[in-house]
């Protein structure tokens, strides 16, 4: 959240807004002309390096745009470590049941 210190008030919601419109882009991509692609036999380091490293660059996102992880995570899942589209869908949606508890609990 610290960067967007860095980025104008008058600019973050249209860096904001090109996020989601790139992530919506990206999906789209993924769905129609990608199609599901096989699923490979990734070593264990590989996937979970691929996904260490996505969750740093979604956190990092959100936490500069301001908005939930979830087009992050789900672009990630589906491009880096190759799952299909209800599977990052329904990965995101579980994700996201920790981090609305923990939202609410310290709101409380």
């Amino acid at each position: 959240a610290k960067l967007t210190s860095f980025i104008p008030a008058d600019l973050l919601h249209y860096l904001t807004a090109g996020m989601l419109f790139l992530s919506a882009v990206l999906i789209l991509i993924r769905l129609f002309i990608l199609k599901e692609k096989p699923q490979g036999n990734q070593s264990n380091v590989s996937m979970y390096t691929k996904a260490v490293i996505l969750g740093i660059v979604s956190g990092i996102l959100s936490g500069t745009f301001g908005i939930g992880s979830a087009p992050f995570i789900q672009i990630g899942l589906m491009i880096m470590l190759n799952l299909s589209i209800r599977h990052s869908v329904g990965t995101t949606m579980l994700v996201i049941i920790p981090l609305a508890v923990g939202g609410g609990i310290g709101y409380i």
